[in-house]
């Protein structure tokens, strides 16, 4: 191996060593750009690349580059800290599977206003669609054997299993595919809900669900609309909980 596949990182104090390749894994992150010099970057006099940033957290983005590995057992407040990492690496990927605010879609341009269109006065039935929020939790199944990933609740509709219904994977990064790929999404601010007593890492999601409602013209003008975005005098959608 040439002595330049190897590259030595001093980050925040803390030294690391690792091969060009697993830098350049991304090459639209920082590391990458710092290697080909298409982003600012300092060496010292023996040779290492210095980057002001945290050292400590640096070991999780250098596992992840490796084999994508997710860390486990982070506190909330490593999580915000590892978040702000990824962001200043360019990380993405990392950033999105740790549950990072991803950037809005852009808005349709508005419509030209045409004028005011006639209330109809039949008691012809109205479909209004509602939706409602499941929540779903990722964590370490203890009750079962071997390090799997288990959901919270169990037998989603959609999400492919390997065991007892309840088993996704060993990998952290498989199982969040899995369920990405049913339609949930990480909870940037997870609502707050008791932790389970034998989970010691633990991630939520989320899914919206339609759920169509059908009223009269009559009950949606009696109704009003209160603070909290739902109309007093209309059905409530029923909501799908953890």
């Amino acid at each position: 191996m040439a002595q330049s596949d190897v590259v030595c990182l001093n980050v925040g104090g803390e030294c690391y060593w690792t091969l060009r390749k697993t830098l350049e894994q991304y090459t639209s992150s920082v590391l990458a750009k710092m290697l080909s010099g298409e982003f600012p970057s300092s060496w010292d006099q023996n040779s290492r690349l210095c980057i002001d940033r945290d050292g400590r957290l640096f070991r999780h983005v250098l596992n992840y580059l490796r084999d994508e590995r997710l860390p486990l057992g982070l506190s909330r407040a490593d999580r915000t800290l590892l978040l702000q990492e990824a962001k200043y690496y360019g990380l993405d990927e990392l950033h999105e599977s740790l549950g990072g605010l991803q950037e809005p879609l852009p808005r349709p341009a508005p419509k030209a206003f045409t004028g005011f269109v006639p209330r109809p006065q039949t008691q012809e039935l109205v479909h209004e669609m509602k939706t409602s929020r499941q929540y779903v939790r990722l964590r370490l199944g203890h009750e079962y054997s071997g390090g799997w990933l288990v959901s919270s609740p169990r037998n989603l509709p959609g999400v492919e299993y390997e065991l007892h219904a309840a088993c996704l994977a060993r990998s952290p990064l498989e199982a969040l595919n899995k369920l990405s790929k049913a339609g949930f999404l990480p909870c940037s601010q997870p609502p707050k809900m008791p932790r389970m007593s034998d989970a010691d890492w633990e991630l939520m999601l989320y899914k919206d669900h339609p759920v169509p409602l059908t009223v009269t013209p009559s009950q949606r003008s009696s109704s009003r609309r209160e603070p909290n975005g739902t109309w007093r005098g209309v059905p409530k959608a029923s909501s799908v909980r953890l």
